[in-house]
């Protein structure tokens, strides 16, 4: 029977891991399923095949301990059933932060737990005691169960360091094919699964035995009472375990409830069959004592979760935490922003960028539609996007999946402007996709605002099958928006998100707003003209107004530039190269394997739709300015920068948006981002000046401190730096110029002076050159030896030439 348990269960590793990283990419679910249920009906028709062999009863017709019946004995494969699920319902939210959140990392994890259940199976087919006594088999279900538990208990601490394991052997082993990717995160999920799975895999064939041992039943009966009971527990395990366990112990108190389960049921079978000699008695009193004592003394801190990335070895403050039903959801505090995770996964950050962009879904819609009264939100976040909508006289339902985020957008209160004080919205916790389903409400407008489409419980939203749902719950006039990122996307899947959407909405707009884009879609031709606009902004409150001028929109040509496609540029753009995504084969779902190998997507996205945008013809088609959306298309050039040297990379980028600036020095986006790349670009510059300077053609670092000092002329760094490579060049009256104005921002800096002294010596200025010497002397005394050496030079040499 353990043989048999053993041959299964390793199917099943197989088919869990292959099912998720390639049978469901390749061929979609159905075709998966097909497939799964051709193989079973043809083992069926080997089986049916075979002939028949009679039962085999046990010898014994007398049971060895007549009050245990066989009902009460099933208690102990329930429990062993519910325990190991538990602890898997619990080890897929926990490792989420280590191997990500998408069926990909979940077939991982299962195709651990079946690991360990088969190994487990397997050592109990070719060593268990499957001939000992009743004792026996007591006392080795006993031993397996505290080993069981008091690992539990230690790898609470080895959670803490699953990401330097999961590094480890990406380094080793490589993480570009989906392959390797898939045994990497196998190998850390394995540290803390394995063990506990295979001491389940061992209990279950022991327990058939010992049941066995008891009753005049056949071993096949036995087994299907033994395994039913065992699927049973399982069953409710993984209902406990993710709706009463994590809610009300969390994660960690979790773990320690279930390992003392364990070290309780082990009690209980010890006891059924006592042991008849007083060692053994000892040996099992010994163990029980070793797990209560690890219980009480191991360290149980989980700290994985609690970290903002391990990866980056960013801890961040930690402004609220909790453990819900339906996801972890943390806050972090990161200098100036903060950032709302849910199960490992930024959802809600507070730059500007993501506040423009969550305000812009949440105004955006609504203005198009003209006069709406009711909205759906999906998915709530930090709130910002619902307090935009609120703002507006409606009312809205506000659906998430996860409701204990009602309890962190407190902490949101700026960015959201207190939207938890209106009385115009309620919260729903539902699946957005179910709620629309069966809500018999049309909205005038829909907004989707959902973790990234990669994540496991997001992806349906960015299907055929849920626009088309959508657009059903949509009133004639009614408008939806969705964003769409820009990040951890292959451009394929990308542009597969934007065919799909087009194929619904006859009326569709793509806009771009700085990191991310949205998505608008609507049953009915939009006003798109900035007087239509305009009249619209004139009617709404001054609060809806004021929020717009805090992201730069205070006109419609404001809210027009943002876009970059309508629904023939998305049509020209996508034409039939890209497969319409459905629930049943969609590649977002796998996003995280097509992008392998790209260190950052947006670049390679933004390279295939700017080829396509027109800017003078969006300017004539919708009456703005055309140097509103040509500064716009080089804001996009500037991000789409591919070049592999990051200070080649964003010095071109910096040319890029510089340009953007002048074309249109109000659009607050294109500043922030010219803020941002300068900083960038200036710590890039001062990491490597001194290995461009000693290059053997520093003549290609002038470009880049020439814009550097024309960007920050009252940076003396960046002064000093183009003085400082001209004189590199020999280009000494050139040189000039900058020095002085770095010496004038930075007068008590002795290099800066020496430099500069050393160019007005070489165009012929020795009065000034010793002059700033002198200087230089006052500033730095300690100093004074070596510049009394370059003084006397520079005196020898001016009375050499007189």
């Amino acid at each position: 029977m353990g043989l048999l348990y053993a041959v299964n269960t390793t199917g099943s590793v197989l088919g869990a891991f292959f099912a998720g990283a390639f049978f469901i990419r390749t061929y979609g679910v159905f075709t998966t399923t097909l497939i799964a249920t051709v193989v079973n009906a043809a083992i069926c028709l080997i089986a049916l095949t075979q002939p028949r062999r009679a039962m085999h009863h046990n010898p014994s017709q007398e049971p060895f301990f007549p009050a245990t019946s066989t009902l009460a004995f099933l208690a102990f494969p329930f429990v062993t059933g519910f325990i190991g699920l538990a602890l898997e319902i619990l080890w897929v939210r926990t490792l989420i932060c280590v191997v990500s959140n998408n069926t990909y990392s979940f077939s991982v994890v299962l195709a651990d737990v079946l690991a360990g259940l088969a190994l487990g199976a397997w050592l109990y087919a070719l060593g268990g005691p499957s001939r000992a006594t009743p004792q026996t088999k007591a006392f080795v279900f006993l031993l397996v169960e505290v080993a069981a538990a008091v690992f539990v208990l230690v790898s609470l601490t080895s959670f803490n360091h699953l990401h330097d394991i999961a590094l480890d052997l990406s380094r080793r082993m490589g993480g570009n094919h989906w392959l390797t990717l898939g045994l990497v995160r196998l190998g850390a999920a394995a540290v803390v699964t394995v063990i506990p799975a295979m001491a389940s895999g061992f209990v279950t064939p022991l327990l058939v035995d010992l049941l066995w041992d008891q009753t005049a039943l056949p071993v096949e009966r036995v087994a299907g009472a033994v395994f039913s009971a065992n699927t049973l527990g399982s069953m409710i395990g993984a209902l406990t375990g993710g709706l009463l366990l994590i809610p009300l112990l969390g994660l960690s108190n979790g773990m320690v409830f279930l390992a003392i389960l364990s070290i309780t049921v082990g009690v209980l079978m010890f006891f059924c069959f006592p042991p008849a000699d007083r060692i053994r008695l000892a040996a099992g009193c010994a163990l029980v004592t070793v797990a209560l004592l690890s219980v009480f003394f191991l360290p149980k801190e989980l700290t994985l979760t609690k970290w903002y990335d391990r990866f980056e070895n960013v801890q961040g403050e930690l402004l609220f935490y909790r453990e819900g039903a339906f996801g972890t959801v943390a806050v972090f505090q990161l200098g100036e922003i903060k950032e709302l995770m849910i199960n490992c996964i930024e959802e809600v950050p507070t730059h500007r960028d993501a506040l423009a962009t969550f305000k812009l879904l949440g105004h955006l819609p609504l203005l198009l539609q003209g006069n709406p009264k009711t909205v759906l939100v999906n998915a709530v976040g930090g709130g910002i996007t619902l307090g935009a909508v609120t703002k507006h006289n409606v009312t809205v339902d506000a659906v998430d999946i996860v409701p204990d985020v009602r309890d962190a957008m407190a902490l949101f209160a700026k960015e959201n402007d207190n939207v938890l004080q209106r009385p115009n919205w309620r919260l729903i916790a539902d699946d957005g996709r179910h709620f629309l389903k069966i809500s018999p409400q049309r909205y005038d407008v829909i907004t989707a605002d959902a973790t990234h489409p990669a994540a496991a419980e997001s992806w349906v939203l960015y299907t055929q099958e849920y626009y088309q749902l959508v657009k059903s719950k949509l009133t004639e006039q009614g408008v939806f928006a969705q964003w769409l990122p820009l990040h951890n996307m292959a451009p394929t899947d990308y542009l597969s998100v934007l065919r799909t959407f087009r194929s619904v909405f006859p009326d569709t707009l793509l806009l771009f707003t700085n990191r991310y884009t949205l998505m608008v879609g609507a049953r009915v031709a939009l006003p798109l003209t900035p007087g239509d606009l305009d009249q619209r902004l004139a009617r709404m409150n001054p609060a809806v107004r004021a929020d717009l001028q805090e992201i730069g929109i205070r006109s419609g040509q404001d809210m027009l530039k943002y876009i970059i496609f309508d629904g023939p540029g998305i049509d020209k753009l996508v034409g039939d190269d890209y497969p319409i995504l459905s629930d049943n084969h969609t590649s977002v779902e796998f996003a995280e394997l097509n992008r392998l190998g790209m260190p950052g997507t947006m670049p390679f996205i933004l390279a295939r739709l700017l080829p396509q945008i027109r800017p003078e013809a969006l300017a004539q088609q919708y009456g703005v300015e055309p140097k509103l959306f040509l500064a716009r298309a080089l804001l996009m050039r500037s991000k789409a920068v591919g070049i592999d040297d990051p200070l080649e990379r964003s010095f071109q980028a910096l040319r890029e948006v510089e340009q953007a600036s002048r074309l249109a020095p109000e659009d607050g986006d294109i500043d922030y981002y010219k803020q941002i790349t300068t900083l960038e670009f200036l710590d890039l510059l001062k990491a490597r000046y001194t290995e461009l300077l000693n290059s053997p053609a520093p003549q290609t670092f002038l470009p880049k401190a020439g814009l550097a000092a024309q960007l920050q002329p009252q940076n003396p760094f960046v002064q000093e730096l183009l003085g400082a490579t001209l004189l590199k060049l020999k280009r000494y009256e050139e040189a000039i110029k900058p020095l002085e104005a770095a010496v004038a921002l930075k007068g008590d800096d002795v290099n800066y002076l020496s430099n500069l002294a050393f160019a007005y010596d070489q165009v012929g200025r020795p009065a000034d050159a010793l002059r700033v010497l002198q200087q230089a002397k006052t500033v730095k005394p300690e100093a004074a030896k070596f510049l009394d050496e370059a003084i006397k030079r520079i005196e020898q040499k001016a009375g050499g030439s007189s």
